[in-house]
């Protein structure tokens, strides 16, 4: 693989250092899909740290999956949650996973040789699946939106209530809550909650 190909790529994904967040909110201290993606690694890893010894844990594999977990927004960009999944009974969603995986090996990738590819477009395919690690991901993705949100709404933008109370009450069942710091988070931030 020459030079040429790595630098082709990573200007590729410089996209998400662009892209916001949030952006059907009016927003106080914008977030990039790039920081959120730094922040997901970080949750990752001490969720997985609090969990070690209750459960097997592979922190190359949790972090791998975390920082590929948005990689295919670098082309489209940040799809706001309920447009993904609720919306006309999650179609939108659904094309999404139908296409991205072909985006991701055809563009996002393409400089890649087919080994690194194949690596690659493994950890981001299982990214938030039901393993301990992509459930971890899954979690840290929503701990990030809880905490971005409790900094809003401190600074003074109560617009990411909504949000708040989206990722609060999905970190709160039973899938998440099996882990003991998502417990102490929930009890931590619950003084922002409103229904």
């Amino acid at each position: 693989m020459q030079a040429k190909s790595l630098v082709n790529l990573m200007l590729r994904l410089e996209n998400l250092e662009n892209i916001k967040r949030f952006n059907q909110f009016p927003i106080i201290n914008p977030r990039t899909v790039a920081s959120h993606s730094f922040y997901v690694c970080w949750w990752s890893m001490l969720i997985a740290l609090h969990e070690k010894g209750e459960k097997e844990i592979d922190f190359g594999k949790l972090l791998m999956k975390a920082l590929l977990h948005d990689t295919e927004e670098s082309m489209t960009g940040d799809i706001l949650f309920p447009t993904k999944n609720e919306f006309h009974d999650g179609k939108i969603g659904k094309m999404l996973k139908e296409f991205a995986p072909k985006m991701m090996e055809e563009k996002i990738l393409a400089d890649l040789g087919d080994e690194q590819k194949a690596v690659i477009m493994g950890f981001w395919k299982m990214a938030k699946d039901d393993s301990i690690e992509g459930q971890i991901v899954k979690a840290s993705d929503m701990v990030d939106c809880l905490i971005y949100s409790i900094k809003e709404i401190k600074t003074g933008n109560t617009n990411m209530k909504y949000i708040f109370n989206r990722a609060w009450k999905f970190l709160r069942t039973e899938k998440y809550s099996q882990f003991k710091f998502i417990i102490k988070l929930i009890e931590e931030t619950e003084v922002y909650f409103k229904e």
